[in-house]
Parts: structure tokens; sequence; C-alpha cells
């Protein structure tokens, strides 16, 4: 499954990148923002979904402006995947405490090679 979130992420991204070279900047500026939230959490390991969704609001407060509804489908789909996530932790084969920083690693990274495959700088 882990494999299977990472595809759909990054392959969101890159399409919503190709499919509007005008917004590159600001749609890589968004996701560099949702990725750095991301890997937050996955050295913390201490996220909810409604922490990630309000770490997610702040991280990207005044860079929806302007952007691809896009941008904000796929956003609401990574989110709805970790939701799915978290509601199926306690019967993942890992443990509960280490369970968030394995799954927000899984986002992060997704987020960061679909910018680098996009010639974008990371997820820093």
């Amino acid at each position: 499954m882990k494999a299977e979130a990472e595809a759909l992420v990054t392959i969101g991204i890159r399409r919503i990148i190709h499919n509007n070279p005008q917004h590159t900047n600001e749609v890589a500026g968004y996701f560099r923002a949702v990725g750095g939230v991301f890997k937050q959490m996955s050295t913390t390991s201490s996220f909810t979904p409604d922490m990630l969704v309000g770490a997610i609001n702040v991280a990207t407060a005044g860079l929806q402006a302007g952007l691809p509804q896009d941008v904000l489908d796929v956003k609401d789909a990574v989110i709805g995947l970790f939701k799915l996530f978290y509601a199926d932790r306690w019967n993942a084969e890992l443990s509960p405490e280490k369970w968030p920083a394995n799954v927000a690693d899984v986002f992060w990274r997704a987020i960061h090679q679909a910018l680098i495959d996009s010639s974008l700088p990371g997820v820093p």
C-alpha cells in the first residue's frame, strides 16, 4: 500500500505541474509547504488527521491564491489517504507510536520526488 500511495501522490503533483506550466513555481511552493508538514510529522510521530489539516492550513496560508483547483484536489486526496491509513493504524504491522512517522515519511517523500521529477527543488 505504501508504494501505491507514493505513486498516487507523485503522479498527481507531476500532472498538475505539467498541465500548468505558468503556475509551476506557485504549485511547487505550495506542495513544498505541504511536504514540510509531513516531514515534520515524520520526526515528531504525534499527528492526528485534525492536527495535519491545521498544520497544512497554517503552512499554506497565503499560497492558495491563483492556484489551479487541481492543487487543492490533490491536497485533499493526500489528506484523505492519510485519514484512511490513520483509521487502520491499529491493524498495521507497525506499533501505533511508530505508525505516524512511517506514514508521514511516505507522503513527504512522494511530494519531494514529484518536485524532483519535475526538475524543481524538493522539500527541504
